[in-house]
């Protein structure tokens, strides 16, 4: 057990007969803390020459290591200030109630911390599907004890993505609930808001387009839109939209099964839309069709060239099998003619 450099020279002190006062909680390193139970068994022995345990613990580095606060003497002056922000054993520092509502992000979790771990695995697993596109605050995702978080049902070991107010990164929240649909929120308070963002803070919609449920398969689409600003360069394209589109695809107990990802991006230069959209024909229980339609620019000519696919995405118990056919094909207008 490691302890930090103050708690091994009020150690030294009392075994010359020094009397010490300590000044107010210290906080000693424990090794791993798996949950409330574990912490109460060890931390009371941790604390034992340190004026106890103050019934708060935290983790430090998941799974390696984890510190007991110990009371030391009653705080005074800066040393209270200090001790009223320090950590919960949820590991989140308690803060002023906010006076705006606040939800926890919910991954999921079970009632002790293997099914947690598992959880926290199975995020792993599945955060490709958000790309690089959402940033999570420092510690997030991580593991906590419900029953330290105000609001959540007692009991569990969950994962936490986050903890947002209510009126804050609406659309970073709904992309992740569309892209997991098992993720749920739930009220809390008394906590610090660590809320998800955009890696690049820009105005972005989330569609849910469509879900379609088969035998043990269901097929969700979903997309994401936001604008570009153009390069300075080229003014005359007035704006640049980006778009992804996802098919997602889950077994019967919604785990992960698979992904299709289709990326647009089209300027509108004046009255012409110059690059690819691709937009949502039908769906059943494993097939999705699209169509894709991508123009080019001619310059001053009235017509545009262009082609027009039509892409089969289904899936074949293993995998996404997209099959492409052309539509059609126009070419520019003679601008002699």
């Amino acid at each position: 057990m490691r302890r930090i450099d103050g708690v091994r020279l009020l150690g030294v002190m009392a075994w010359l007969g020094t009397t010490v006062a300590l000044a107010g909680p210290q906080n000693i390193e424990a090794g791993p803390l798996w949950n409330r139970e574990h912490a109460a068994e060890q931390c009371p022995q941790v604390c034992d020459s340190l004026g106890g345990w103050t019934g708060e613990w935290w983790t430090t580095v998941q799974g390696e290591m984890s510190v007991c606060q110990c009371a030391g003497a009653a705080p005074t002056g800066e040393a209270r200030k200090e001790q009223a922000v320090a950590p919960t054993d949820a590991g989140i520092p308690p803060v002023p109630e906010s006076s705006g509502e606040l939800v926890a992000i919910v991954w999921g979790g079970g009632k002790d911390t293997t099914a947690a771990y598992e959880s926290l695995a199975q995020w792993d697993a599945e955060k490709r599907l958000l790309g690089d596109l959402v940033r999570f605050a420092p510690g997030f995702p991580k593991i906590v004890s419900s029953d330290t978080v105000p609001g959540l049902n007692p009991g569990f070991e969950i994962v936490l993505l986050g903890v947002c107010p209510r009126d804050e990164g609406r659309d970073e929240r709904a992309y992740i609930k569309a892209l997991h649909p098992f993720t749920y929120e739930k009220p809390v308070k008394g906590v610090q808001a660590a809320c998800p963002t955009w890696v690049e803070q820009k105005s972005k919609a989330v569609n849910l387009q469509r879900t379609v449920k088969g035998k043990g398969l269901t097929l969700s689409v979903v997309e994401l839109a936001w604008p570009e600003e153009p390069e300075a360069s080229d003014l005359s394209f007035t704006s640049v939209p980006v778009r992804w589109l996802s098919v997602v695809a889950r077994d019967g107990a919604g785990a992960l099964l698979g992904v299709y990802s289709k990326k647009d991006e089209y300027s509108l230069a004046g009255s012409r839309a110059v690059g690819c959209r691709t937009e949502v024909k039908s769906a059943s229980k494993d097939t999705v069709v699209l169509e894709r339609t991508c123009q080019g620019s001619s310059g001053a000519c009235d017509t545009d060239p262009g082609e027009r696919w039509r892409v089969t995405v289904r899936w074949n118990g293993k995998a996404f099998i997209p099959e492409e056919k052309l539509l059609a094909k126009w070419e520019a207008k003679n601008c002699a003619e």
